[in-house]
Protein backbone atom coordinates (compact mmCIF):
# COMPACT_ATOMS: atom_id res chain seq x y z
CA UNK A 1 0.00 0.00 0.00
CA UNK A 2 2.86 2.11 0.72
CA UNK A 3 3.63 1.95 -3.09
CA UNK A 4 0.50 3.83 -4.54
CA UNK A 5 1.63 7.25 -3.13
CA UNK A 6 5.27 6.73 -4.32
CA UNK A 7 4.09 5.87 -7.59
CA UNK A 8 1.57 8.80 -7.87
CA UNK A 9 4.65 11.12 -6.86
CA UNK A 10 6.29 10.03 -9.91
CA UNK A 11 3.54 10.33 -12.35
CA UNK A 12 2.99 13.73 -11.15
CA UNK A 13 7.05 14.72 -11.28
CA UNK A 14 7.35 12.96 -14.82
CA UNK A 15 4.18 14.78 -15.88
CA UNK A 16 5.73 17.95 -14.59
CA UNK A 17 9.00 17.32 -16.12
CA UNK A 18 6.96 16.42 -19.81
CA UNK A 19 5.28 19.85 -19.48
CA UNK A 20 8.78 22.23 -18.79
CA UNK A 21 10.43 19.72 -21.97
CA UNK A 22 11.48 22.79 -24.30
CA UNK A 23 10.24 22.86 -28.14
CA UNK A 24 11.84 20.03 -30.01
CA UNK A 25 12.99 20.72 -33.40
CA UNK A 26 10.81 18.73 -36.43
CA UNK A 27 12.75 15.57 -37.28
CA UNK A 28 15.04 16.56 -40.52
CA UNK A 29 13.92 15.32 -43.35
CA UNK A 30 13.77 16.05 -47.07
CA UNK A 31 9.70 16.48 -46.73
CA UNK A 32 8.69 19.78 -45.72
CA UNK A 33 7.97 20.47 -42.09
CA UNK A 34 6.10 22.57 -39.77
CA UNK A 35 6.82 24.96 -37.15
CA UNK A 36 3.60 25.76 -33.89
CA UNK A 37 5.30 26.95 -30.84
CA UNK A 38 3.86 29.40 -28.50
CA UNK A 39 6.21 31.74 -26.63
CA UNK A 40 9.22 29.86 -27.68
CA UNK A 41 12.35 31.83 -26.48
CA UNK A 42 14.14 33.41 -29.75
CA UNK A 43 17.03 31.01 -28.73
CA UNK A 44 15.17 28.06 -29.07
CA UNK A 45 13.78 28.80 -32.58
CA UNK A 46 17.06 30.41 -33.35
CA UNK A 47 18.23 26.66 -32.92
CA UNK A 48 15.36 24.87 -34.34
CA UNK A 49 15.65 26.66 -37.82
CA UNK A 50 20.04 26.33 -37.49
CA UNK A 51 19.48 22.50 -37.36
CA UNK A 52 17.08 22.84 -40.26
CA UNK A 53 19.81 24.52 -41.80
CA UNK A 54 22.56 22.79 -40.90
CA UNK A 55 24.11 26.22 -39.91
CA UNK A 56 27.05 26.94 -37.81
CA UNK A 57 25.99 29.94 -35.16
CA UNK A 58 27.26 31.91 -32.35
CA UNK A 59 24.80 33.95 -30.34
CA UNK A 60 25.38 37.56 -29.02
CA UNK A 61 24.85 37.51 -25.16
CA UNK A 62 21.98 40.24 -25.38
CA UNK A 63 19.80 37.99 -28.06
CA UNK A 64 16.42 37.46 -26.10
CA UNK A 65 12.87 37.44 -26.64
CA UNK A 66 10.26 35.22 -27.49
CA UNK A 67 8.15 33.93 -30.47
CA UNK A 68 5.34 32.30 -31.48
CA UNK A 69 4.53 30.93 -34.99
CA UNK A 70 2.41 28.70 -36.36
CA UNK A 71 2.63 27.27 -39.86
CA UNK A 72 0.22 25.72 -41.54
CA UNK A 73 1.56 24.25 -45.04
CA UNK A 74 4.44 22.70 -45.16
CA UNK A 75 7.90 24.60 -44.69
CA UNK A 76 10.49 23.87 -47.49
CA UNK A 77 14.39 24.50 -46.51
CA UNK A 78 14.86 26.96 -48.84
CA UNK A 79 12.12 28.90 -46.74
CA UNK A 80 13.87 28.18 -43.36
CA UNK A 81 16.66 31.33 -44.32
CA UNK A 82 14.36 34.17 -45.30
CA UNK A 83 11.91 33.04 -42.20
CA UNK A 84 14.82 32.87 -39.33
CA UNK A 85 15.99 36.32 -41.49
CA UNK A 86 12.81 37.36 -40.83
CA UNK A 87 12.32 36.69 -37.23
CA UNK A 88 15.46 38.37 -36.42
CA UNK A 89 14.69 40.91 -37.72
CA UNK A 90 11.18 41.76 -35.86
CA UNK A 91 13.17 41.04 -32.51
CA UNK A 92 16.17 43.96 -33.69
CA UNK A 93 18.81 40.98 -34.39
CA UNK A 94 20.61 40.12 -37.64
CA UNK A 95 22.41 36.95 -39.47
CA UNK A 96 25.83 37.83 -40.44
CA UNK A 97 27.82 35.49 -42.08
CA UNK A 98 31.25 35.24 -41.72
CA UNK A 99 32.98 32.18 -43.20
CA UNK A 100 30.64 29.16 -42.45
CA UNK A 101 29.58 30.89 -39.31
CA UNK A 102 26.79 32.99 -38.64
CA UNK A 103 26.92 35.62 -35.96
CA UNK A 104 24.08 36.81 -34.61
CA UNK A 105 23.81 39.84 -33.06
CA UNK A 106 22.03 43.26 -32.62
CA UNK A 107 20.71 44.91 -36.24
CA UNK A 108 22.53 48.10 -35.15
CA UNK A 109 25.90 46.26 -34.44
CA UNK A 110 26.25 44.06 -37.38
CA UNK A 111 27.52 47.07 -39.93
CA UNK A 112 29.96 46.99 -37.99
CA UNK A 113 31.24 43.83 -37.95
CA UNK A 114 34.18 43.04 -39.89
CA UNK A 115 32.80 41.27 -43.43
CA UNK A 116 35.60 39.91 -45.39
CA UNK A 117 36.57 40.49 -48.97
CA UNK A 118 35.26 38.69 -51.91
CA UNK A 119 37.45 37.35 -54.38
CA UNK A 120 35.57 36.56 -58.25
CA UNK A 121 37.15 33.55 -59.07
Amino acid sequence: MRIRPLVAILVCVAATTAAQAPPQAPPAQSAGFQLNLTGATLQEVIDILARQLKMNYILDPSVRGSVTINTYGELQVPDVMPLLETILRMNGFAAVQVGNLYRIVPSKDAVRLPIPPQMDP
